[in-house]
């Protein structure tokens, strides 16, 4: 018999986990300024600014729908702003503006906190092959999404 692996569970239940830790943290720190979706949004235009409404959504996993309600939501508290495209002007892009950059700061001793439980007992090549396997699991799961979205 075929053995049946656990990475989908285990997965699900690093998410939850953390999800908790990470909630507890903010609200003991009093820092409930965002919602774990536009915190998600700000924290990838941190690394990447000017992107695509659409690829926001691609790499954030969020329907357009909510991602919709969210951008207002942080275009109307000043956070991020829609800007035209100057190559394509049918693109809009999303910039984040510098009160979007102050609004990140107070979480960033929390981010810290979270790598350092997630990392625990980890060496650093341990991370990065980690990591990459994670990360061979997501392509493999946005690939077969793709592959079968109902049209």
């Amino acid at each position: 018999m075929k053995k049946i692996g656990k990475a989908g569970l285990l997965i699900h239940k690093i998410n939850r986990i953390s999800n908790r830790i990470f909630s507890r943290k903010i609200r003991e720190s009093n820092l409930n300024i965002l919602t774990p979706s536009q915190f998600r949004i700000i924290l990838l235009l941190l690394q990447k600014d000017l992107i695509p409404i659409h690829q926001v959504g691609d790499r954030l996993s969020l329907t357009k729908s909510t991602l919709t309600s969210v951008l207002d939501n942080l275009e109307e508290s000043g956070l991020i702003s829609r800007v035209p495209s100057k190559e394509d002007r049918r693109k809009i892009l999303i910039k984040l503006e510098s009160k979007g950059n102050e609004t990140i700061v107070p979480y960033q001793q929390i981010i810290s906190e979270m790598n350092a439980i997630f990392y625990n007992r980890f060496k650093e090549d341990e991370i990065e092959n980690f990591e990459l396997k994670l990360t061979k699991i997501l392509e493999n799961l946005k690939e077969y999404e793709k592959k079968t979205k109902v049209k």
